[in-house]
This record gives structure tokens, C-alpha cells and sequence, in this order.
């Protein structure tokens, strides 16, 4: 038995030759190389008819060769010939594969086995000559594992939204036919408890316009389930599922959870999984031959308070009319808790978007530029008058109340206007200002989820 190693070395082409016992009297040939090579190079080419015209099976070469390539769905293959070994004439060359596939690189090593036949080496045909540990009547497939989709939660508490599967409601008024009114009258009757607006007439003149097929409405499982199978009978209506974060709690900050949902949702499947398996005749998979684990994103985490929420809602759930709370931990600026009641929700998402004067929270500003003024202190006495007239304008206190000459900590603890519009009135042009800066109000923040301005 003769072994050779063709490589190079400082420029020169080196050939090394091993001779066994029975001795050899020249090199070995190069025929097992050159066939090897032809046959790889036109693998990797995806010239499988020229590959299986390399092989002494050219019809079963052809098929599993072309399988291999579509089985993986590859974008290409490098290929490399290594240690050559000939017995009389029978051989055998050592290969390298690298495919290209669509998730990442998939790199191997495996043996042809090659026959000389009246000096044309070729490779004597055997699935080996795909992969090592490729059945004969088995093919390659590969199969992706989705990564887990990250969750959102708050710092205090549980997850607020979760991975789940929503149903989205379609309606093909060319499907339909002439049962396109009827059926999506009886679409409207049977979803106008999600969504008031919807009428037919609404539902075909947007599935009309669409051009195609509408998605009506996205529907929660559970709010699915008892209207599929009705649902599922009307002409022209379909359903489409997919995944999707869901709240845990509808009634928990709605408006800031949907916006966070808005916002991350494009960021929380990670990065799926892969792996390349072996398929028997009968569709299922006999070994695994490579496998990458799914690469799942972090959770997500806010800052809202769970406890403070609930308690910002209920506040604000007493009053009739409109009424919003924001809350910040001052010392971070962390948003915990956004919250506004129904007669808010009528007017659109008040607490996040509405612009409104700061009002008495402004007082903690002007309280603080006069205490770096040195124009008063906390104990330092001040009028609090019904009512003040500051350059051209009369600043009244809520409902006339007056409280006469008071420290300055009981003027503000009673949101005294008058005390404040005349301190703010006796400062420098500029003190405000500072004042405002100096508290962070002049900021620029970014916070998960929801627009925000610079204050002016």
C-alpha cells in the first residue's frame, strides 16, 4: 500500500511518499486526486450531472447530489481534497465541505472511495460522498428552532406582557361573491362588541379598497375561540395567527403598555436556532448532524411600580370629569406610574400627550429659586392675600381663599398662587430659568415607549 501528501513548501511543490513493505517503485499517480478534485470542484459548481458522470452510479449519484443541495436550500459550497491512499486499485480521498446555508456556515469532513478502471479513477458512488453519516436512502433537511420571545415586565412586579398568539380576522369580498354584504353584515354583528365602528358597510368598502383580503380585527384567544366556528362559515372570511406579545393585565397603564408593546415588538424574537438532519424515506428525522441553539433576547424591563400604578389609577377612576397622573421618582426620574380615567380615555391618551401649564407644580420651581436667591426661607414670613396684581395681570387664589401673613413652608403646603406669583415677580429676569435647569426640566429624556418634548 502506497499513501501520498501533495502540498507546498518556501515555493516548491513537495510530494512525500510513504512505501510499504512490498515497496513501490515510483510516485504514486495522480489519477484518485485528479477525479476526486474534478468531481468536488463540480459539487460545488452545482454541476451535479458533470459530478454524477464522475461516479461509476451516475443516475443515483445525479439524484442524491441533487437532493443535497435542495434539501438544504444552500447559496454555495467551497470544497478541498486531502490525503490520497491507493491499494492496487481502489483508493481512497479525504474531502473538506463547506456549505453556505441560509442560517450560517456548516463546515464537515468525510472520504470518497475511489475504483480504477483500466486507468479512469472514479468515485465509487455512496452517500458517504454527501456526508459521512448519510444513509444511503436518507436526505439532508434543515430545520430552525424559534428563539423564545422575550417577555416585558416591571421591576416591582410580574410580567406585564407576555408571548401569545393572536387571530387576525380577514374578509375577501371577491371570495365572498355574492355573498359579500350578507356575510359581512353578519362579520359586524358578530365583532362589534371589539369594536364599535365596524359596520358592512365599513367592512366592504376597506376590504374594497384594500384590493384584496382586509384583516377586520385582531382578536386575543380568548376572545377568539367562541367565534371561530361561526365565524369560520361565512363566505369570504378567513384567519390568519401569529405571534405577538400580549398584556397580562388590559386595565394595567393600557396606554403606556401599548406604546412599550409598539416600540419593543420588533426587538423580541432573538435569534432562532438551527440545526441539519438526517430524513429517512418515511419523513422522519433519524440523527442530527449539526445543531446552533436559539439565541433568546433579554426581557424587557420598566419602571413602572405595579403598586404605585394601582394606586395612581384608582385616584384618578373617582372623578367625573377628565383626570390624569403621571408619576416620577425625582431622585432618578424614573416614570412609575401613568395613569387617567375614562372621561380622559374619551379625549385620547391625556397623560402621555397632553400638553398642559405646570400649574401649582410649578411652585416647587419658583419655591426653589427664591430659597437660592436668598429671598426667603422656609420659615420666613410671607403675605398670601385672596388676590395680587403682578405687573399687568391679577393673580387670584382657588376659590378667593387667603390665609393672611404665613410661614413660606405653609404658603406652599396650601398652594398659595399669590405668595409664589409674587415671589416669581420680585426674582431676576433670569432666576426662573436657572431655577428650571438646575431641576432637570430643561432635559432632554428618553423613555421607553412614549414620545417626549423638551420643556420650553
Amino acid at each position: 500500500m502506497c499513501m501520498q501528501r501533495i502540498g507546498r513548501w518556501g515555493g516548491f511543490l513537495v510530494v512525500a511518499a510513504m512505501f510499504a513493505a512490498t515497496g513501490c517503485g515510483s510516485l504514486l499517480p495522480t489519477g484518485p486526486r485528479q477525479a476526486a478534485e474534478k468531481f468536488a470542484s463540480a459539487f460545488a459548481h452545482r454541476d451535479v450531472v458533470a459530478a454524477a458522470r464522475l461516479t461509476d452510479q451516475p443516475e443515483a449519484a445525479q439524484a442524491a447530489l441533487t437532493k443535497a443541495w435542495t434539501g438544504l436550500a444552500a447559496t454555495g459550497l467551497e470544497t478541498d481534497i486531502g490525503q490520497v491512499r491507493t491499494s492496487g486499485d481502489t483508493g481512497t480521498v479525504d474531502y473538506a465541505y463547506r456549505w453556505r446555508l441560509a442560517p450560517g456556515d456548516w463546515s464537515y469532513h468525510g472520504t470518497l472511495q475511489m475504483d480504477d478502471s483500466a486507468g479512469d479513477w472514479k468515485v465509487r458512488w455512496s452517500s458517504t460522498a454527501v456526508h459521512p453519516d448519510l444513509g444511503a436512502d436518507q436526505e439532508l433537511r434543515v430545520d430552525a428552532t424559534p428563539a423564545p420571545m422575550a417577555r416585558v415586565n416591571t421591576r416591582s412586579g410580574p410580567d406585564v406582557l407576555v408571548p401569545g398568539l393572536v387571530h387576525a380576522v380577514l374578509f375577501d369580498p371577491d371570495a365572498a361573491g355574492p355573498y359579500a354584504a350578507s356575510s359581512a353584515a353578519q362579520l359586524a354583528a358578530e365583532l362589534s362588541r371589539f369594536d364599535r365602528g365596524l359596520t358592512a358597510q365599513s367592512i366592504v368598502e376597506s376590504a374594497t379598497a384594500a384590493g384584496g383580503a382586509y384583516q377586520v380585527i385582531t382578536l386575543r384567544g380568548s376572545d377568539f375561540q367562541p367565534l371561530a366556528a361561526s365565524l369560520s362559515v361565512l363566505p369570504g372570511v378567513r384567519f390568519q395567527d401569529r405571534a405577538d406579545l400580549l398584556p397580562t393585565d388590559p386595565g394595567f397603564a393600557p396606554d403606556v403598555i401599548g406604546r412599550v408593546r409598539q416600540d419593543v415588538v420588533g426587538s423580541i424574537r432573538g435569534t432562532a436556532g438551527w440545526s441539519v438532519v438526517t430524513v429517512n424515506p418515511n419523513g422522519r428525522t433519524a440523527d442530527v448532524l449539526t445543531e446552533h441553539a436559539p439565541q433568546p433576547v433579554p426581557s424587557f424591563t420598566l419602571t413602572l411600580d405595579r403598586a404605585v400604578q394601582n394606586a395612581a389609577q384608582r385616584a384618578v377612576d373617582h372623578p367625573a370629569e377628565p383626570a390624569v397622573m403621571v408619576v416620577l421618582r425625582p431622585s432618578t426620574g424614573e416614570l412609575l406610574a401613568v395613569a387617567q380615567n375614562r372621561a380622559a380615555d374619551a379625549q385620547g391618551p391625556l397623560a402621555t400627550t397632553g400638553r398642559f401649564p405646570p400649574g401649582s407644580t410649578f411652585k416647587i420651581v419658583t419655591a426653589a429659586a427664591a430659597l437660592a436667591a436668598g429671598m426667603a426661607g422656609p420659615r420666613t414670613m410671607v403675605p398670601c392675600p385672596g388676590r395680587v396684581d403682578v405687573f399687568t395681570r391679577t393673580v387670584p387664589n382657588y376659590r378667593g381663599f387667603a390665609l393672611g401673613t404665613v410661614p413660606l413652608t405653609s404658603a406652599f403646603a396650601h398652594s398659595c398662587n399669590t405668595t409664589f406669583a409674587k415671589l416669581a415677580g420680585d426674582m431676576r429676569p433670569d432666576a426662573l430659568r436657572r431655577a428650571t435647569a438646575q431641576l432637570g426640566l430643561l432635559a432632554r429624556y428618553g423613555i421607553e415607549g412614549l414620545p417626549t418634548r423638551p420643556a420650553s
